[in-house]
């Protein structure tokens, strides 16, 4: 039903990349679920949400941690829970539903459904179930197939 999923979404270096798959469909997505804030994971969507004007239905992400735990166990990327925290609050007409996903929650779109499976303040484990899935990282090389996917295992977190 060209819906699109996109989980994470890669370095700010990834962004016209991403940009330019979402396009060949539409100029929306569907549901976007953020595991953490690396820039691995969130800078293309930081940089999408100030830059283009493609519009998020629903935006699946959590970084409510406090300074404490960031100086405590983060890292070089600490600044980045700020940078999204400000990237989805100035551009909130670009995003529908912005949902703070909790260990055990279930969301479903056209077949796929997104489980949660911890709460871990750096790194949501996801387990994606689904009979066709085109993952967007193999599409930048060279076209990908659709992956067999059911049940999945986690999506890895780096």
């Amino acid at each position: 039903n060209k819906k699109i999923i996109m989980i994470d979404g890669g370095d700010q270096y990834d962004k016209d990349n991403v940009v330019k798959l979402i396009r060949q469909y539409k100029n929306e997505v569907d549901d976007w679920y953020i595991s953490h804030y690396h820039c691995d994971h969130v800078f293309a969507l930081i940089r999408i949400l100030e830059e283009e004007d493609i519009f998020i239905k629903n935006l699946y992400y959590d970084f409510n941690v406090t300074d404490e735990i960031l100086e405590k166990y983060g890292d070089e990327d600490n600044y980045l829970v700020a940078r999204m925290k400000k990237a989805v609050g100035e551009n909130r007409s670009k995003i529908g539903n912005v949902i703070t996903p909790e260990k055990g929650n279930e969301f479903t779109t056209d077949g796929v459904k997104v489980k949660i499976l911890n709460n871990a303040t750096f790194g949501k484990a996801l387990r994606i179930l689904s009979t066709h899935l085109k993952y967007a990282a193999d599409c930048f090389s060279s076209p990908s197939p659709k992956l067999s996917a059911t049940p999945s295992a986690p999506a890895p977190i780096s």
